[in-house]
């Protein structure tokens, strides 16, 4: 391959860390792209396996690739580690045991630069082990951006990778994936990241395989680091739209996001008053909430609402029933 005289359109980052077992098919789906300008920066967070040894063989092979080897920091370090050596226009994040379709990047690149936005976001598929797929359509974006964001917010799936994103959002704005966070950290990065876009676009089309396994993050993580994380993150980004003046435009979302990440705590009546001392005006969004059923919602409510003996007697039936 000849050498790049020029700076590559877009900069894909890949954080690795222990996955040496699918680590090959997701060098091999980026270097199977039909969009060829581009780099390569595979981000060894201190892996332990033989993920090393193969990413400098890759790198070897294809001067598109950079490798960085670093002392483990988790995921979110690896990302910054790999936002602060782009070279590219654009970036990409994806995960090392993850892997993408042949068109992935020249889609959400022509997304971006047909309508003239600064972030492209695309569907993926649950990949499962046993070879079986589920389908997760992105979010619908419109010229209203406060409904788009409110939509997006209110999604599951807030994911960093499945899109591409202008680096001068990163570069100008200062936006880092957060630290000391490992589940929720891309709704963390994502929010920022749409908030200071001009523009957001989204193709319905799943380019992007999310495989399932055991031992990832989120199948590894403890309950109470989920709802810590989950926690902080909401607290964190409340705190950032509230700076920016913008607080009560995605206020009830956000709180639907806290309910949900509360809900283990209305079903349990020793953390009733802990469940209304967090974020108190909650309380006025818990009819909205899509996250929760109907059952959760009446008691929600009246845990927020001083009938706390009333929720107490229906948890306690529950027990004795079964339920």
């Amino acid at each position: 391959m000849k050498s790049m005289n020029k700076s590559p359109k877009i900069s894909i980052i890949v954080p690795i860390y222990k996955i040496e077992r699918y680590l090959r098919q997701c060098i091999d789906s980026i270097l199977a792209q039909t969009f060829t300008d581009y780099e390569l920066l595979l981000i060894d967070d201190g892996s332990p396996d033989g993920c090393p040894a193969i990413c400098d063989e890759y790198a070897e092979k294809d001067e598109r690739i950079r490798v960085i080897h670093k002392p483990n920091g988790g995921l979110t370090s690896a990302r910054n580690e790999g936002v602060e050596n782009t070279k590219g226009e654009w970036i990409m994040h994806i995960d090392g045991d993850d892997w993408v379709e042949p068109t992935y990047i020249e889609e959400l690149y022509n997304a971006a630069i047909n309508n003239d936005a600064d972030i492209a976001i695309c569907g993926f598929r649950f990949a499962f082990e046993d070879g079986t797929y589920i389908e997760e359509h992105p979010t619908v974006w419109d010229n209203n951006k406060s409904d788009s964001v409110n939509r997006y917010i209110a999604s599951v799936w807030t994911t960093a990778w499945g899109s591409i994103h202008k680096s001068s959002i990163y570069k100008d704005k200062g936006v880092r994936s957060p630290k000391n966070i490992t589940f929720c950290e891309d709704f963390h990065l994502m929010i920022r990241l749409i908030f200071f876009a001009n523009k957001v676009v989204s193709i319905d089309r799943p380019l992007y395989f999310y495989r399932q396994q055991q031992s990832s993050i989120v199948h590894s993580t403890s309950f109470e680091k989920i709802q810590r994380d989950e926690l902080t993150t909401y607290k964190e980004i409340s705190e950032f739209l509230y700076n920016q003046g913008e607080f009560d435009t995605y206020k009830k979302t956000i709180y639907w996001r806290i309910i949900n990440a509360l809900r283990d705590m209305i079903l349990d009546s020793s953390r009733f008053e802990e469940f209304k001392n967090i974020t108190p005006d909650k309380k006025h969004y818990i009819w909205g909430c899509h996250y929760i059923g109907f059952k959760l919602k009446i008691l929600a409510w009246l845990i927020t609402h001083n009938c706390e003996p009333i929720a107490r007697m229906i948890i306690h039936l529950r027990k004795i029933l079964g339920r």
